[in-house]
């Protein structure tokens, strides 16, 4: 059962009525995952996707699950050193290019004196807006690729030197997500500057390199700690990224099922 609408607390979806009746008249246990909801009562375990909405949950039988890194063993491209200052630094956002995140800020941030030359961005998604289209195309340092295949994104994410992820702090439905984009970037052992939302339990803060709001401060300043960092302490922060990548394996996943 996935129950997964911020607003469905007290309300049977038919999925959740199904389910119910299969546990009452069959004797099934019935395990709930919970997406950006509520978990409704009555099952037998819940694993939540979200670290926020597990620690609002007051059910006892309940775990965290917030993912899989597919593609475990994905080569990684061999590259130069990120900060080598005779090329630019490639940075990757993928995913939606909508009220969920803030990308025009970033995109402000690119565009001082410092970063301009020494920063590109790429970015990939869906974007029906012709508006925002012709905004990302109007700086030097910026490519919209649009919506790709997956070996195409594949070949292009192996290629970057960084992932950012820049999602708008106060909007609500960003408390509930769970990190996905997180899954996705961590298949290419790259570092990852991402905001902090509460639906990100605390095991990625000890490698995400954070951005501490959504305004254009918060990404010159998240994009000057990163230029920062030595070359020791991005490999340190590789290492603690792949030891979480390695717990959340589909092997794992299985082991979780198998001890409910």
């Amino acid at each position: 059962v996935i129950h997964s609408c911020l607003d469905y607390k007290n309300k049977l979806t038919v999925q959740i009525l199904v389910a119910k009746l299969f546990k009452k008249f069959r004797g099934i246990n019935v395990i709930c995952i919970v997406g950006d909801g509520y978990e409704p009562d009555g099952f037998d375990a819940y694993f939540f996707v979200s670290y926020h909405t597990y620690c609002l949950a007051k059910q006892k039988n309940k775990f965290l699950f917030e993912g899989v890194v597919e593609n475990q063993n994905i080569q990684k491209e061999t590259l130069s050193d990120p900060k080598n200052p005779s090329r630019k630094i490639q940075l990757m956002y993928s995913g939606a290019i909508d009220g969920h995140v803030s990308l025009e800020n970033l995109i402000k941030a690119l565009q001082e004196q410092k970063f301009i030359n020494r920063y590109e961005l790429i970015i990939t998604g869906i974007c029906n807006d012709n508006s925002l289209k012709d905004y990302f195309n109007s700086f030097s340092n910026i490519k919209y690729l649009g919506f790709l295949k997956d070996k195409e994104l594949h070949l292009i994410a192996q290629q970057v030197d960084v992932f950012i992820n820049p999602r708008r702090i106060n909007f609500l439905p960003n408390e509930f997500n769970f990190p996905s984009k997180l899954l996705f970037y961590m298949q290419f052992d790259k570092p990852i500057i991402s905001s902090v939302t509460k639906g990100v339990s605390p095991f990625f803060l000890e490698f995400l390199l954070p951005i501490e709001g959504d305004k254009k401060e918060d990404f010159i300043n998240a994009i000057d700690k990163f230029n920062n960092l030595s070359h020791t302490e991005i490999e340190n922060n590789l290492k603690k990224q792949m030891a979480l990548k390695v717990n959340l394996s589909k092997k794992n996943a299985s082991n979780l099922l198998l001890k409910f």
